[in-house]
């Protein structure tokens, strides 16, 4: 089970990467796609977490922290923009079934959070 749950978190965390890389390219071509945060497109931002999350996960980065940051700014992000975008404030970049996004990364980084800690707690019963 322990080995199910590290390698779901793998495949979501390459899924993320690959999404994501695909906005931040877009992003670099057409500009005005992703909401700024201090001027920083927010896909920028989410794309330096999910590398932190990948390396953690990957053992390179050793301190367990640094995926809850890794995937916990990303988390955030989504968590307001999904508000914005409910509140018609932020329009969040759509998949091409027209579906916000913020949402799915939301789920997605609410889903690896939930994983990484149930994959801690597997790692210390033994």
């Amino acid at each position: 089970m322990k080995r199910l749950v590290y390698f779901l978190i793998f495949i979501l965390l390459i899924t993320v990467l690959a999404t994501v890389i695909q906005l931040v390219i877009k992003q670099w071509n057409e500009g005005d796609l992703c909401p700024l945060i201090v001027n920083i497109p927010a896909c920028y931002i989410i794309f330096a977490g999910v590398i932190v999350a990948i390396l953690v996960h990957a053992n390179i980065l050793k301190k367990i922290v640094w995926f809850y940051v890794g995937a916990g700014i990303p988390w955030l992000i989504a968590l307001a923009a999904t508000w914005f975008q409910f509140a018609g404030s932020v329009q969040c970049p759509k998949t091409e079934g027209g579906v916000p996004m913020c949402y799915l990364s939301l789920v997605f980084f609410s889903v690896l959070i939930v994983l990484k800690y149930v994959n801690l707690k597997q790692s210390l019963k033994r």
